[in-house]
C-alpha cells in the first residue's frame, strides 16, 4: 500500500502535490530518455498519446501491467504522468476500461492529473456527456488527483457545424465544462509568426490565449506550446521552421504573465518525414538550449506558484509589455515580456515601495 499521493488545486489556481507547490514544467511525447531527462532539463512532467490507445477489451493483463511500469519508472526519477483515459471511452460510450484503469492506478505517486487530450475537440454533446460519467468516475475512485480536459469541447446542442476553427472566430461555441473538469488545457503554436507580424504583438496572439484564460474561468489553465517545426512536405507550403529560443523564451513568459498556470511543450520526440513536424531532439543546439531554459523555470517554481497580483504600474502603459507582480516570502518578485521585436524599456511602480 503506497498511501495515498495527494494532488489538488489551490485557491490561487496553482497546483500542490503532496502539500508542496507545483508548477507543470511539461514535455510530450515522452518514449523514456530518463537520465537525459532529470540530469539536464528542468521538466517535472510528462505525457504520451499512448494511454488514449491502450485499452484492452479483455481486462487489466498487459496494458495496465506497462503503465504500471511507467509510472513506478516516473516515480522513481522524481516525475509524474501527465495520465490519459481510454480514448474508446469517448466516442464508444464505453467506461469500464476507465473504471479498471482508475481502480488499479488509483494514488499513484506517478501521476500529476488524470486527463482526456484534444480527442475531445468538437465532438458534440455526446463527448460532453461522456467526458463528464469519466470525470465522475475518476472522482469516486481516485479523489486524489485532478482531472485535466485538454483542447476544445463544443458546448451541449452544438452541431460540428458552428464550432469555430482553433484560434479564430468568437469562441462563443466553445466551453471547458465547469462540472467535468479540474484544470482546462489549451495549445498556442504560431510558428512561422505571419511576416506583418512584430513580433507576438499582433493582437490575435494576445486575444487566443486570453480567450483560453477566459473560458477556463475558475479553473485553472495550462498551456501547451511549440517546440517544434511544422513538415513542410505534409502542411504544403514553405516558410516553416522551429521556434527560436528566445521566442521559446517569449511564449512561456508571456502566457505566465496572462495568467496562464502550467506549461507543456509538444514537439519533443516522434516528428520526422512521415509525420507533420520535426520534432526538437532533432535540433540539437536548440534541444540544448531548451533543456537550460526549462532549468530556469524549475529554479522559478517557488514564484510561479506564487497567486498573481496587480499591485503596480508598468509605464509605458502600452499594447508591447506584458507582466505580473507575485509575492515570495518578503520579496515582491515581477515577471515581464516583450511583445515586439523591438527592444523596449520599462519601469515598474510597486505599492508601497516608493517611486523605485
Amino acid at each position: 500500500n503506497r498511501g495515498a499521493a495527494v494532488v489538488r488545486v489551490d485557491k490561487n489556481q496553482k497546483l500542490v502535490a503532496d502539500g508542496k507547490p507545483f508548477f507543470p514544467i511539461g514535455i510530450w511525447p515522452f518514449t523514456g530518455f530518463w537520465k537525459e531527462l532529470v540530469e539536464e532539463s528542468g521538466a517535472n512532467c510528462i505525457m504520451s498519446w499512448g494511454w488514449a490507445s491502450w485499452d484492452e477489451k479483455d481486462g487489466d493483463g498487459t496494458a495496465l501491467a506497462s503503465m504500471k511500469s511507467l509510472l513506478d519508472d516516473a516515480h522513481r526519477h522524481g516525475l509524474r504522468w501527465m495520465f490519459g483515459t481510454p480514448r474508446a471511452e469517448v466516442f464508444g460510450n464505453r467506461f469500464e476500461s476507465t473504471r479498471r484503469r482508475v481502480k488499479a492506478l488509483a494514488n499513484h505517486p506517478g501521476i500529476l492529473v488524470w486527463e482526456e487530450d484534444e480527442v475531445i475537440a468538437g465532438g458534440g454533446a455526446g463527448v460532453y456527456e461522456s467526458v463528464k460519467t469519466i470525470y465522475n468516475v475518476i472522482k469516486a475512485k481516485d479523489p486524489n488527483h485532478p482531472f485535466a480536459a485538454g483542447d476544445l469541447m463544443s458546448a451541449p446542442g452544438i452541431s460540428d457545424s458552428e464550432i469555430p476553427s482553433l484560434g479564430t472566430g468568437s469562441f462563443q461555441n466553445i466551453v471547458f465544462p465547469p462540472d467535468a473538469h479540474d484544470i482546462a488545457m489549451w495549445w498556442w503554436y504560431p510558428i512561422p509568426l505571419p511576416q506583418s507580424a512584430n513580433g507576438f504583438g499582433d493582437a490575435s496572439a494576445y486575444e487566443y490565449v486570453r480567450n483560453g484564460v477566459k473560458l477556463a474561468a475558475d479553473k485553472p489553465l495550462w498551456l501547451a506550446l511549440q517546440a517544434f517545426s511544422w513538415n513542410e512536405g505534409r502542411r504544403g507550403f514553405t516558410g516553416l521552421r522551429y521556434p527560436t529560443i528566445d521566442e521559446i523564451r517569449c511564449m512561456a513568459y508571456l502566457a505566465i504573465a496572462w495568467g496562464v498556470d502550467g506549461l507543456f511543450w509538444y514537439g519533443i520526440e516522434g516528428g520526422g518525414a512521415d509525420t507533420d513536424h520535426e520534432d526538437i531532439r532533432s535540433n540539437k543546439a536548440l534541444w540544448a538550449k531548451f533543456k537550460t531554459f526549462t532549468r530556469e523555470l524549475r529554479e522559478l517554481e517557488p514564484v510561479l506558484c506564487a497567486a498573481d497580483e496587480r499591485g503596480y504600474t508598468a509605464m509605458p502603459e502600452d499594447f508591447a509589455l506584458d507582466s505580473v507582480m507575485k509575492t515570495v516570502g518578503d520579496k515582491k518578485c515581477l515577471i515581464a515580456a516583450n511583445r515586439n521585436k523591438v527592444p523596449r524599456q520599462a519601469q515598474f511602480q510597486v505599492n508601497g515601495l516608493g517611486d523605485g
